[in-house]
């Protein structure tokens, strides 16, 4: 089960590519994806709503499943190095000039390290 400790063992590279190039990911990427996010609101809510949002949009496929079972940090790790590795001349990765920290979308010209603008 997925939890909020999870979500801060996720690098920042690997976060970016998964966020901002979401439509290069593979069908069940995005539905491990999706598993995740459904188990890290269902640790909240225990409706009967809920649980059925958990049967609808669950992970179906036995590729999905067995993306989800090294957690969440590791997908995203994965996800990044694949796209990466058969995207990367479509994949930009902004970094600041001044202290090449990662910005926080594509096309951003403001550093959220040193607030340098550029």
């Amino acid at each position: 089960m997925a939890t909020f400790e999870d979500l801060k063992r996720i690098d920042k590279l690997s976060w970016y590519v998964v966020q901002h190039y979401q439509h290069l990911l593979k069908p069940d990427e995005l539905a491990a994806l999706r598993g995740f996010h459904i188990q890290l609101k269902s640790t909240e809510v225990e409706s009967l709503a809920h649980k059925g949002l958990l049967k609808r949009w669950a992970p179906e496929t036995p590729e999905s499943r067995a993306k989800m079972e090294n957690g969440m940090a590791f997908l995203y790790d994965a996800i990044r190095d694949r796209v990466l590795q058969d995207h990367g001349t479509e994949v930009i990765i902004n970094r600041c000039p001044h202290c090449n920290a990662l910005t926080r979308t594509p096309r951003a010209r403001q550093c959220p390290e040193c607030f340098e603008r550029w």
